[in-house]
């Protein structure tokens, strides 16, 4: 049962062959002591190999994801490049679209130094205005020209329940990718409307969350894309909310210590997203989180 590594050949003189025989046991010992050693250097060296392939495909997957968030930023720029020569065109005032091109840019230099595994010095927990962030984002689809006429984009923003803990450039990239696979899918369906909203506090896990949802009335999703909807996968030009954005996604949501669900049918298709709410916020009335599964 004991696997062969080799054959152990040696050569001696026809007078030391007597002498040879009668420290077989020896020689049996070292043979097993060269395959030992064999053995172990053997096992080294695939493990060797195997963490090299793993750190590799981790840089492959780091790379791809890079790639993928950094074409939104370079998108926006490229869209309110177009707006800028618009109004320069027209002699209007540029200031807000400057301020988005410096905002985007930073964010590519952000973005492309988390492949670098740059990591900006820790503060300590963190209130942003997660409404203030919606607003923002969708000023900028409405404002770049990423809309076609078919698609509507609404918001349904309340001011009793804002204040959520973490960073807001994170929930930023999070409804860039919700709103921009959104408009994609409606786009190539005729049309229709997309909703940004703040549903309030909700209770969960004995902890207050703020509750956002973007949802749209696109088709739906088929049922094998809702079986791996947060997994990495190639993307498809028919295949509305798919490919590594949404894995992108959700890994963003997990690092806000928050938790995202999908629901979708003929009608359309709701993210829902939890955040956790600011500790230091006052206490608004809260209702049960309803079931957003185990994601």
């Amino acid at each position: 049962g004991a696997r062969c590594l080799g054959v152990l050949v040696g050569g001696v003189a026809a007078w030391q062959l007597a002498a040879s025989q009668k420290r077989e046991r020896f020689l049996q010992s070292f043979g097993t002591q060269a395959a030992t050693a064999l053995e172990s250097a053997l096992q080294e060296r695939a493990n060797a190999r195997r963490q090299v392939a793993s750190v590799a495909e981790e840089y492959r997957e780091a790379s791809r994801r890079v790639l993928h968030e950094v074409n939104n930023p370079l998108s926006i720029i490229k869209n309110y490049l177009s707006v800028l020569d618009s109004k320069l065109e027209r002699q209007e005032p540029v200031t807000g679209e400057m301020s988005v091109l410096n905002e985007e840019i930073d964010r590519v230099g952000q973005l492309i130094g988390t492949l670098a595994d740059i990591k900006p010095v820790e503060t300590g927990p963190r209130a942003f205005d997660a409404v203030k962030v919606a607003e923002d984002v969708v000023r900028l689809f409405r404002a770049g020209q990423f809309v076609p006429g078919s698609v509507q984009i609404t918001t349904a923003l309340h001011d009793d329940a804002r204040l959520v803990e973490g960073d807001a450039d994170t929930l930023k990239q999070i409804l860039v990718n919700l709103i921009k696979n959104a408009v994609e899918a409606l786009a190539g369906s005729g049309g229709g409307r997309i909703e940004i909203a703040n549903r309030g506090h909700v209770h969960r896990e004995r902890r207050l969350f703020l509750e956002l949802s973007v949802s749209d009335t696109g088709p739906g999703l088929a049922p094998e894309v809702m079986a791996n909807l947060f997994t990495p996968v190639k993307s498809t030009k028919d295949g509305a909310h798919r490919g590594i954005g949404l894995s992108i996604v959700h890994g963003l949501v997990k690092k806000l210590n928050g938790h995202i669900a999908c629901r979708s049918g003929r009608t359309g298709t709701v993210f829902e997203i939890l955040l956790p709410a600011w500790s230091g916020a006052s206490a608004a009335p809260a209702l049960p989180a309803r079931a957003l599964g185990s994601v």
